[in-house]
């Protein structure tokens, strides 16, 4: 995926630019970009060229980054070379991303833009209509999701939101709880194994 896009770097903006930056005004007419804000794909940064706070480009095409360099895109913030689906950020760092027209080739995006967001925080992720099979099994992958669709547009339009905190310590509890009642069963099982080996072995149950 890399290589194609190194090769049509420097004409992606002539060739794509418009139907790009319609994506792009539609998606901050959603979602108010929140300081710091995440481009995943950002491409040869166009939307960054729009963002007046501090933000992060991501791509994993590093002439697609030259251009955007080049052009003096992303320089309010950073640009990164990496992979969508293994984002080289902590946990709940940015307060709003953004991902357009990536997804269909990066279906491990929306569960990393769920790991990054900060909890109640909300993304623009637009997948292209001729891929819309895939859209169920985005949707699966987040709690909050909303699908706007324009006429004008080649992209479905997903936003994200999230999980609050409140929600994360519940599913964090719950999950504590399954490892506890897994520990007690697995605990009788290996005592109810324990006590029929001794019957089998002393030809019934020991006195107490």
């Amino acid at each position: 995926m890399s290589l194609s896009y190194d090769e049509i770097a420097e004409s992606y903006d002539e060739l794509y630019g418009e139907e790009q930056r319609a994506k792009y005004r539609l998606a901050l007419a959603l979602v108010e970009p929140q300081e710091p804000v995440l481009d995943a794909g950002c491409g040869t940064g166009m939307l960054l060229g729009l963002l007046p706070c501090y933000s992060v480009g991501l791509d994993l095409s590093p002439r697609m980054l030259e251009v955007a360099k080049k052009k003096g895109r992303g320089f309010a913030g950073d640009l990164v070379c990496g992979d969508a689906e293994r984002m080289p950020f902590r946990d709940r760092c940015f307060r709003s991303a953004y991902s357009v027209t990536v997804v269909h080739e990066a279906p491990g995006l929306v569960r990393e833009l769920l790991r990054v967001l900060a909890p109640g925080s909300c993304a623009v992720v637009t997948l292209l209509k001729k891929r819309e099979e895939v859209l169920g099994e985005l949707v699966a992958q987040a709690p909050v999701v909303h699908v706007v669709e324009s006429g004008e547009l080649k992209d479905l339009v997903l936003v994200l939101t999230a999980p609050a905190e409140s929600f994360l310590r519940r599913e964090a509890g719950v999950h504590r709880a399954r490892q506890e009642v897994s520990a007690a069963h697995q605990g009788e099982s290996q005592r109810g194994a324990s006590a029929q080996e001794d019957e089998e072995e002393g030809g019934g149950p020991r006195p107490a």
